[in-house]
């Protein structure tokens, strides 16, 4: 769970019912952003949001994963600056897929995340780093200076 997110007690109630069931490597959730961020950032939200319930992605704000099959697959990959709950869905799936296990996405409790670093920034540099991180995906993610606006230190 991110510092800056702000989970539900009901997507945390959400989550245990589907731990609770037993089958599950790992639950993640649609995200809702604390800000407005007119059309194009609520439509590029969409996009996340959708792609996350269909190709069943973790946003890495809220991550909750069966700890065997984390250590399993080895933990999220040190080496990623950007992309690593990605990574790390990907590989949990394939680990479900082989123990009779499944994943999933939640959708009526999306975790609340804050839109600080997205306003940090004006469109133009967000749109060049989602543009190069489309472009080279297995560059970027791995490059500290790529992913520099998530770690420059602007607050």
């Amino acid at each position: 769970l991110d510092a800056d997110s702000a989970p539900t007690r009901e997507l945390f109630e959400a989550t245990a019912r589907e731990i609770e069931r037993g089958d599950r490597v790992f639950v993640g959730a649609v995200v809702r952003l604390d800000a407005d961020l007119g059309w194009s950032g609520n439509a590029l939200l969409g996009l996340w949001n959708l792609a996350s319930r269909c190709l069943r992605w973790m946003a890495g704000s809220f991550v909750a994963v069966d700890a065997t099959a984390f250590r399993a697959v080895g933990g999220f990959d040190q080496a990623l600056y950007a992309g690593e709950e990605l990574d790390l869905s990907r590989r949990l799936k394939a680990f479900g897929r082989r123990d009779g296990r499944t994943y999933t996405i939640l959708t009526r409790h999306p975790i609340l995340s804050s839109a600080r670093r997205l306003k940090l920034y004006r469109r133009t540099e967000l749109l060049r780093f989602f543009a190069q991180a489309t472009l080279r995906p297995f560059h970027t993610p791995r490059s500290k200076e790529a992913c520099a606006m998530w770690y420059d230190g602007k607050r």
